[in-house]
């Protein structure tokens, strides 16, 4: 982006050089989920088994360069004619996430059915021994409908189904190297200060749900009614939280208050 003396107010022209920002951003990313799945029927029971694994990886790089000192507007944006390059940010995160999942699926006489799913999760968002973690849930369905004491012939009743599950998740939607001490430049050369202390208990948030429900078919299922019961809970939320100014671990977000006099002098 251009940026010359001219298009700045008259008033603070006198101040101002010619000027040019330029941004470079790249970003690669893949996923792979191979999985096999495998049924098999023996008398009333059929059985079906799932097993897989992700693979995902993620890059990116950013790099902000600003030039100042043009001689003329003909030469912005053209690096190599700038007096002054400075680089306010340049940055590469790197993101990996991998699991192993399997679920094993029992359905006897179509009345009857469970299902028992597991994984282990890891990702690179957590220090080490907090990478991965283990997740499951279990279900199981009843369709009394297809039993002897519902005649079928009967026009009233014509699908029942009760269910249940229990199972708990993780998530890791947070951003990158959140565990770690993390350093941001003075304005003045060759200092830093700290603003993240680390987190060694830094892990997985972890979601657990329950849930009831049944189901009913009326009059050739013209009729049909659903009514459930579920709980949420959520622990280890990955929430932020703010530092007091004490630990000398802050940064100044806002120019007000008493810290207007420290944003002016310094331009911020």
């Amino acid at each position: 982006m251009k940026r010359p003396k001219r298009s700045f107010s008259p008033a603070s022209q006198a101040n101002i050089e010619n000027r040019s920002n330029h941004l470079f951003l790249e970003r690669k990313s893949f996923i792979a989920e191979p999985q096999l799945d495998y049924h098999h029927t023996i008398g009333k029971a059929n059985f079906n088994m799932l097993i897989g694994t992700t693979f995902q990886e993620s890059r990116s790089g950013l790099t902000n360069l600003q030039g100042t000192g043009y001689a003329s507007e003909g030469l912005i944006g053209n690096l190599n004619a700038a007096q002054n390059i400075i680089s306010p940010a340049d940055e590469n995160t790197e993101y990996r996430y991998s699991a192993i999942f399997s679920r094993i699926g029992l359905n006897w006489d179509k009345r009857y059915f469970l299902n028992l799913t597991g994984r282990r999760d890891g990702s690179s968002r957590f220090g080490d021994g907090k990478r991965l973690a283990n997740f499951g849930a279990l279900g199981a369905a009843w369709i009394f409908s297809e039993e002897s004491f519902i005649p079928n012939s009967s026009s009233f009743l014509t699908f029942g189904k009760l269910r249940a599950s229990y199972g708990t998740t993780g998530s890791d939607q947070i951003g990158d190297y959140g565990y770690l001490d993390t350093y941001s430049p003075t304005l003045g050369p060759g200092g830093l200060f700290p603003n993240q202390l680390s987190n060694p208990d830094y892990s997985w948030e972890v979601n657990k749900k329950l849930e009831a429900a049944i189901e009913l078919g009326f009059f050739d299922n013209r009729v049909n009614i659903s009514a459930s019961w579920y709980r949420n809970r959520s622990s280890n939320q990955l929430v932020g939280f703010s530092l007091p100014a004490i630990t000398g671990n802050y940064r100044i977000h806002k120019c007000t208050g008493k810290f207007t006099g420290y944003c002016a002098k310094y331009g911020l």
